[in-house]
């Protein structure tokens, strides 16, 4: 074998390890990112997709809530309303008869 020849094939053994330890690192990546999407074994598998699913429940809970309060404030805004007007109505009639 050539010096040439053995230079070349010891770039492509570096490079080959070079490629190794890339898919490696990767593999580890993607493990990683799995882990924190779906979770594993030691959290529960309690990732960011069951979070956002959990948080989703809560968001729909509160929204009902709020949809509940709301009615509840149109109610007693219209009930307030009626009495203020009761109240004015009664003290219009009050003195009007009375100066007569």
């Amino acid at each position: 074998m050539t010096k040439e020849e053995s230079e070349r094939l010891d770039r492509i053994e570096q490079h080959l390890r070079s490629l190794k330890l890339n898919d490696e690192k990767q593999g580890d990546l993607l493990i990683d990112i799995k882990n924190t999407l779906i979770g594993s074994h030691l959290n529960g598998n309690k990732g960011l997709v069951n979070q956002l699913d959990g948080m989703d429940l809560r968001l729909k809970e509160v929204e009902k809530k709020q949809a509940l309060a709301d009615e509840k404030l149109s109610t007693i805004k219209w009930t307030s309303r009626t009495i203020g007007g009761a109240i004015v109505a009664f003290f219009l009639w009050f003195f009007t008869n009375k100066h007569n």
